[in-house]
């Protein structure tokens, strides 16, 4: 490296890569795919083993809200009874397809 001389800008290198690497993607025929918002390639959006716990245990409380609904239970009522905040309640119901009683 010769002292004085300019630094090639990296980010000019990493754009001639991807238009040459873009350039052989077209010229081998493929064509690009238009992908719809919201849709991802990872698989049920938990990546981490704090949150598939926190799924456990949420799925594991389910049936306990399943029933206090079934008595006509809201949120509120049900959270209090489980010793859990409203908002958790609410969570659990939507991720099991459980219709909560009452407002609030």
């Amino acid at each position: 490296m010769n002292i004085g001389s300019p630094i090639p800008d990296p980010r000019l290198k990493v754009m001639a890569d991807l238009s040459a690497q873009i350039d052989q993607f077209l010229a081998a025929g493929k064509r690009p795919m238009l992908i719809e918002a919201g849709v991802s390639g990872e698989c049920c959006g938990m990546k981490n083993p704090h949150q598939r716990k926190q799924r456990a245990a949420r799925d594991a409380a389910a049936p306990m809200v399943r029933e206090l609904a079934a008595q006509g239970m809201n949120a509120q009522e049900i959270g209090e009874a489980m010793k859990a905040s409203h908002t958790r309640i609410r969570l659990i119901a939507q991720e099991n397809s459980i219709t909560l009683g009452g407002p609030a």
